[in-house]
């Protein structure tokens, strides 16, 4: 009996320190149903789904799928390209869908090639889905029958979507950060620290991701690395954000960890600037710039 009872008080005791650690979590959407209106008066549905991305742009790639007129329930086939806006055609040649999916075009870049199959002929019909300020006007095109299609909004054409959320866990209700939405134009987070405070807690995420999703011209093959730190209020409110970014082709500098000590970071401009010195201290979930 007394055996039993020291087991089950280990096993609470262990349990009771088996908290849920913060995390970051990336989910990515390669699937979209989208309802649509073809001339205000024939409900259809379009399904698509990812393909494939050009070599030199992730933000440019083709799709494949479907429309049906939600009356008839028969499938029309589907291949196009997104590029700023959504180019969607119905061909008879497996030829020629192959051709939109693979992204077989020549051209001297992406926006060349993402242009000309933008307006390839002939198709049977063919969907055009572009931004006109802050409008996205849709169209369907048959032969010289021409049509307004709308219903869509600018979030639904985007079939690929990649999102990155911090996870908070809570006893009452987990807190969800979408990181993507905090206008800071970088991504590829991995979470360095999390801090629980008496008055603060805070979160240090670092990012390393490349300075321009098109890797031709200038810094394409450069990268943005650097750390965020979120301030959170002692409930779990969001009240600032620090971004230190340590490497940037963008902004013109490098940087290098320190050889006797892991935790210290040395960024140095370009040019005769003087270097910067900061250390990452992730218990406190914080990157202190050091005087020197």
């Amino acid at each position: 009996m007394k055996k039993l009872i020291v087991i089950v008080i280990v096993i609470f005791s262990l349990s009771g320190f088996a908290q849920p650690q913060p995390e970051i979590v990336a989910p990515m959407t390669g699937q979209r149903m989208i309802p649509a209106i073809i001339d205000g008066k024939y409900q259809i549905t379009i399904f698509l789904q990812y393909e494939d991305a050009d070599m030199d742009a992730r933000s440019v790639y083709s799709v494949s799928g479907w429309y049906v007129y939600d009356n008839k329930q028969i499938r029309i086939p589907l291949v196009g390209i997104y590029c700023n806006g959504l180019t969607l055609y119905s061909f008879a040649s497996d030829e020629k869908r192959n051709q939109v999916t693979t992204l077989q075009v020549e051209g001297n870049n992406v926006w060349e090639r993402a242009e000309k199959l933008q307006n390839l002929s002939g198709y049977d019909e063919k969907f055009t889905f572009a931004h006109e300020g802050d409008c996205l006007v849709g169209s369907w095109q048959k032969g010289n029958r021409k049509l307004p299609v709308g219903g869509v909004s600018a979030d639904e054409i985007a079939v690929w979507k990649e999102r990155e959320f911090l996870r908070i866990p809570q006893k009452e209700e987990d807190v969800w950060i979408d990181l993507r939405q905090l206008n800071l134009y970088i991504h590829d987070f991995t979470l360095e620290g999390f801090y629980r405070g008496k008055e603060e807690n805070r979160a240090l995420l670092k990012y390393d991701c490349p300075s321009r999703d098109n890797v031709q011209g200038m810094c394409g093959a450069g990268q943005e690395i650097g750390y965020v730190t979120l301030h959170f209020d002692e409930v779990m409110n969001l009240e600032s954000i620090d971004d230190d970014r340590v490497e940037s082709c963008l902004n013109g500098f490098t940087h290098e960890t320190d050889t006797k000590d892991p935790n210290k970071i040395i960024v140095s401009p370009f040019g005769d600037k003087p270097k910067v010195y900061y250390r990452i201290d992730a218990a406190k979930a914080q990157i202190i710039k050091l005087k020197q």
